[in-house]
């Protein structure tokens, strides 16, 4: 590497005039080599090696080997040298526009949209696109804070996943992946986000897609050779993944769980428009000039005729999700098969749903039909109750000598303490104390193993 070793004693030249008298020819224009210096090292992503590292002995930003310095250099004056981790050099990206009023524009939006009978397909088309631009923006400013992170590296991420070691990742090994990192997520919706990641054509993420899953397409960062430079040369431990913060498990998880959140709502759209006599009228009313085709300018139109003042970078990655071949226009058939409902493929789903990752959902049921069953078990005890009163009231008050007399002690037959047994084992899957806070608390049975 060059080091530029500047004279003491040198006059502190204008920028530009000692290059002055240095022309190239490029094309029909004859220029200076500074038209273009500020531009000559911009990296977005400080992907370069030189601006990755914490060394105090590289070379400034904007050197290079036959220049000098833009500025005077003087021995014994610190230089200044580019700071990966200060927030002011890092670049405005146009697509990443999260103001922090853009979420309450968005649901403003939203409020004030039409509520007719005759559009409401097309109102509910835009409310999903509002609402997927909002979650599109926190997946954005996550995936921005995980490529600022000079200690994330996708490649060490990905080995932990790919527990075979086979360069791939199938479902079995993407769920167990998300368990060691405590993300909980729902089963159905997981296999969604699966299959649109790379699992649709072979049922593995490759690593490309495994990083276009979890950083986004417009990444420039090297997937092999940089980040997390300070374990590259420690072995990697499986069970538990080291490599990783506390602040970038958080941040891994909540972009896990903004994608679930993009699945289930393309979940309730498929419900309302998910037949093809809908999608073909709307397909229609998108393509503007009925070119054959949908392009980003279409989506951004037709949200502003419905009262928004949306832009490109808003709608991107409503349109990005649209098209399985990451184009910028998307026809017919993936409009399709994007809002589809499969009847035969949703009762398939239905029918392989995971109990146990979807426990919450058959707790609720087992606790209404628990409540149901108590509400006839304490109507039968309170009508008993009355019957065994009623009798007392009817009978003739005993004497003081007939109340003296001892009674016999009567053992139950085994038949009824049978019935007694079952009906406690019955009882033994208790509720929580919230719905029954007077009741007896059971012991609960030992729950099955989950994973």
């Amino acid at each position: 590497m060059y080091y530029h070793n500047p004279d003491p004693y040198q006059q502190p030249y204008t920028h530009g005039q000692y290059n002055e008298k240095t022309y190239r020819n490029s094309g029909f224009l004859t220029e200076t080599q500074d038209d273009y210096g500020d531009y000559q090292y911009y990296d977005p992503y400080q992907s370069q090696l030189h601006n990755r590292t914490y060394l105090n002995d590289v070379r400034p930003l904007n050197y290079t080997y036959n220049e000098y310095p833009s500025y005077p250099v003087k021995m014994g004056q610190p230089q200044l040298y580019f700071d990966p981790n200060d927030p002011s050099n890092i670049p405005f990206m146009p697509h990443e526009r999260c103001d922090d009023g853009y979420q309450e524009y968005v649901l403003q939006f939203i409020k004030n949209l039409p509520r007719s009978t005759q559009n409401f397909e097309e109102v509910a088309f835009a409310k999903y696109m509002a609402e997927c631009s909002i979650i599109d923006k926190k997946i954005w400013k996550l995936q921005k804070m995980l490529k600022q992170d000079q200690r994330f590296n996708v490649k060490l991420l990905f080995d932990f996943f790919d527990s075979k070691k086979n360069g791939t990742i199938d479902y079995s090994e993407f769920q167990l992946g998300l368990q060691k990192l405590d993300i909980i997520l729902n089963s159905i919706e997981l296999s969604q986000m699966f299959l649109r990641y790379g699992g649709n054509d072979d049922n593995q993420i490759s690593s490309v897609e495994f990083k276009y899953m979890l950083l986004g397409p417009d990444d420039q960062q090297q997937f092999m050779q940089f980040g997390a430079m300070h374990y590259m040369h420690h072995p990697l431990k499986q069970n538990i993944p080291q490599f990783l913060s506390v602040a970038q498990r958080e941040w891994i998880c909540e972009i896990m769980h903004l994608q679930l959140q993009l699945e289930r709502n393309l979940n309730f759209i498929k419900e309302v428009i998910g037949t093809k006599d809908i999608l073909l009228a709307l397909f229609k009313q998108l393509d503007i000039g009925m070119k054959g085709y949908i392009t980003i300018q279409d989506l951004v139109v037709y949200m502003n005729e419905l009262g928004g003042q949306f832009e490109q970078y808003d709608l991107k990655g409503c349109l990005d999700r649209m098209s399985k071949v990451h184009c910028s226009r998307i026809n017919f058939n993936e409009f399709k098969t994007e809002f589809f409902l499969d009847d035969k493929k949703k009762s398939d789903q239905d029918q392989n749903v995971d109990i146990m990752s979807d426990r919450l959902k058959t707790r609720q049921k087992d606790y209404i039909q628990e409540l149901h069953k108590r509400t006839k078990d304490l109507q039968n005890q309170q009508q008993q109750a009355q019957k065994l009163s009623t009798d007392r009231k009817s009978q003739p008050f005993l004497t003081t000598t007939q109340n003296k007399q001892p009674q016999p002690y009567v053992i139950q037959p085994p038949v009824i303490q049978k019935k007694k047994q079952e009906q406690t084992s019955q009882l033994d899957d208790d509720l929580d104390d919230l719905l029954f806070p007077g009741f007896q608390k059971y012991e609960l049975q030992a729950p099955d193993q989950e994973y």
